[in-house]
């Protein structure tokens, strides 16, 4: 009875010993397509981990280089939360040319990728910028590494946002995301002026109300904002109020950083040298769920006058303003002001201009209301601005600027 005891003992423990020395499989993950982020050399990209691999998934992601090799986590890389399902993540500061990127997500078996896709960023003569994708390999599966794993069977790109993406199910207010009208917009709205016939639904924080209020005449019959979510960020036009009515007053206008639901139709602004200007058009809150506190408007204090070529020395910080005295030349755009800045140490690109002091919006990107028309600045004119130290694609700029003098 004794052995027979011991025995069995010495069986549960070998069976709990080889349960807990279970290894899990690496995670399963694909690769999303990249999209313009709002109107900056940012891309927007996403990835979705379909499975775990009977782990957890510790970090997740999308790893970059220029290029056409195949990054890695070794090589630049954002994250973007754990767990499973449709996640985005933003590449910041992307110069023109080809770059490459693959999802990425790590559990305690080790780091599995997604494809390796490409995309081309490119710049017109205003400094507008676009994102094609370049062509060859679809999303779908594991591929890199020593991944190994199932096909993919859920997580459509441009899918909800919000708990996991199995494929591409919809919640019940039927959210679509700013990526998703983006997408839409480009294939199957590509004529100039062309729009949708049935309105979609948004959940959307506004990062700015680009409709001055204190020169709209009561009732504000409507309201021009720019929206974002986690995979974007667009502008809406003509926006209503409640019911699709006319805002009775200034204090029914949702501030800044308010949360809100919005239906729309989706519309192809313009189509300039190729690229799909695409926006929102003739819709109207339906709720507001958070209220905003607005921006503030006061300019910055802490600002250093300096020499070009001190402004040129000085790190790239987009909190600290510089001032700078000089002689304009080489206006390149007359609506949003962009155009050479030069003293007697140097030239600097400024790279847009405006008459009054803009915060810079939630990504980090400069608004500009094209107000540099009503400042009468021309080649040869003195001026006195002040803006942040930046760099694009290796070249040197003022960036956010606004007028002083």
């Amino acid at each position: 009875m004794k052995q027979y005891v011991i025995s069995t003992l010495v069986f549960i423990m070998a069976v709990f010993v080889a349960c807990n020395n279970k290894t899990a499989d690496l995670p399963v993950v694909t690769t999303g397509n990249a999209q313009l982020f709002a109107s900056s050399r940012t891309a927007a990209c996403d990835g979705t981990v379909v499975s775990e691999g009977g782990g957890k998934v510790i970090e997740r992601g999308i790893c970059y280089m220029q290029g056409t090799a195949t990054p890695d986590i070794s090589k630049p890389h954002v994250s973007s939360g754990t767990g499973k399902g449709l996640f985005y993540c933003s590449l910041p500061d992307i110069g023109e040319g080809t770059w490459s990127y693959r999802a990425y997500a790590t559990n305690e078996a080790g780091t599995a990728y997604g494809d390796a896709l490409s995309f081309t960023m490119t710049a017109d003569s205003n400094g507008n910028t676009s994102v094609t994708p370049v062509p060859g390999g679809e999303s779908g599966g594991n591929t890199g590494g020593d991944n190994t794993g199932g096909d993919n069977t859920g997580g459509n790109t441009g899918g909800n946002t919000g708990g996991d993406n199995n494929g591409g199910n919809t919640t019940p207010k039927e959210i679509k995301t700013i990526e998703w009208a983006i997408n839409e917009i480009n294939s199957n709205y590509s004529s100039p002026g062309a729009k949708s016939t049935e309105m979609y639904r948004f959940k959307v924080k506004i990062d700015r109300l680009t409709t001055n209020l204190s020169s709209v005449p009561s009732p504000y019959n409507n309201v021009n904002m720019r929206v974002y979510d986690e995979t974007g960020s667009i502008y809406s036009y003509y926006t209503n109020y409640l019911d699709n009515q006319p805002f009775t007053s200034s204090s029914k206008v949702p501030l800044e950083g308010s949360e809100i639901y919005l239906k729309a139709y989706i519309a192809n602004y313009s189509v300039t040298e190729g690229i799909v200007y695409c926006e929102l058009q003739n819709g109207y809150i339906e709720e507001v769920l958070t209220q905003g506190g607005g921006i503030d408007m006061t300019p910055p204090t802490a600002v250093k006058a300096v020499t070009v070529a001190q402004f040129l020395a000085a790190p790239e910080n987009l909190t600290q303003y510089y001032q700078l005295t000089g002689t304009v030349s080489n206006i390149t755009n007359t609506t949003r002001g962009r155009f050479d800045l030069t003293d007697a140490t140097g030239t600097v690109y400024i790279y847009g201009l405006t008459e009054t002091y803009q915060p810079l919006m939630y990504d980090g990107e400069a608004y500009n209301d094209a107000s540099f028309r009503n400042l009468n600045i021309t080649q040869g004119s003195i001026v006195t601005i002040c803006g942040l130290r930046h760099s694009y694609n290796g070249n040197n700029e003022m960036f956010g600027a606004y007028f002083i003098k």
